[in-house]
């Protein structure tokens, strides 16, 4: 799975890169994904996003 997150914690892509064949589990993921809060990047973090990418084993 890859995620994309702007700085301001922002949910701005999610995709299944590679599926497992099992539909329901990468439409939950994918779901579970969305419905996440994510914190905004430390004054720090300069990168307006960053990528993620998550491997998820079933």
């Amino acid at each position: 799975m890859e995620l994309t997150i702007s700085k301001n914690g922002d949910l701005l892509n999610v995709k299944i890169i590679k599926s497992s064949g099992n539909v329901r589990f990468a439409k939950a993921a994918q779901r579970a994904t969305q419905l996440a809060n994510y914190p905004r990047a430390p004054s720090s973090f300069t990168q307006e996003k960053k990528t993620f990418k998550i491997k998820l084993i079933l």
